[in-house]
């Protein structure tokens, strides 16, 4: 159930490194898969902390999952073992549903992952609102964030809920990121622009704010960057 996809996943949940944590923007079923949070359950079990929005600890519970973490906007909690690392659940613009009976009873946001050495921001499912400038005085600078790009067309309907290249240009400044990369694109037939379309109007789009493709890039699916802007990102 759920939209179809134009490509398959990178990799399968069996090919993935061991983990700590999982972070869940909202309920969505592009973004919570119901096949894959049981597969990750049974691989890596009560060992794998959960945060999810405020709304959510029932339904991950009913899939089996022990060790969830239900947060609200501008709460936060970390990982046992690693209290170096804080996770913030912080706000975005959009709406979730999973079913016909629930609307928005479950929360959506972006998260705000605050190490010693690095900082990361996941902006979730979202469209551009005054959140975002908050959130960049609050945590930022970060050194890197993971912008969505895609699925905002027709522009009258999504606006309110998906952010186009633009308004992506417009987070990765708010925010104050050093680097961003593109997500939410080329995956799922969710909107009417052409699938390839947001990586062409996000290169448009920073070159009208000054910026170059560097600084907030698109990877192919399934590829990888390494990241190093100073010594102790490398050190991480």
């Amino acid at each position: 159930m759920g939209p179809k996809r134009f490509c398959g996943p990178p990799c399968t949940i069996s090919e993935l490194p061991p983990i700590d944590a999982v972070l869940i923007s909202h309920n969505h079923y592009d973004h919570l898969d119901y096949g894959s949070v049981l597969a990750l359950n049974e691989r890596f079990g009560s060992e794998l902390r959960w945060f999810v929005p405020l709304g959510l600890l029932d339904w991950m519970q009913k899939c089996g999952c022990e060790n969830v973490i239900e947060l609200d906007w501008w709460e936060e909690n970390c990982v046992p073992g690693h209290d170096k690392v804080t996770f913030v659940f912080t706000p975005s613009q959009h709406w979730s549903k999973r079913t016909l009976m629930d609307d928005n009873k479950v929360l959506w946001g972006s998260w705000s992952v605050l190490g010693p050495w690095n900082r990361f921001f996941f902006a979730g499912d979202t469209g551009y609102c005054p959140a975002f400038e908050e959130i960049g005085k609050r945590f930022g600078p970060f050194d890197l964030a993971a912008i969505p790009i895609g699925a905002y067309e027709p522009r009258w309907f999504m606006k309110y809920q998906h952010v186009d290249p633009e308004d992506a240009v417009r987070i990765h400044i708010d925010v104050q990121t050093k680097k961003s990369v593109a997500i939410h694109w080329g995956t799922f037939a969710l909107a009417n622009e052409h699938y390839l379309e947001p990586p062409v109007k996000l290169n448009e789009a920073l070159e009208r704010y000054g910026l170059k493709s560097e600084d907030f890039f698109v990877l192919k699916h399934g590829e990888s960057r390494y990241l190093n802007n100073d010594k102790a990102f490398e050190e991480t």
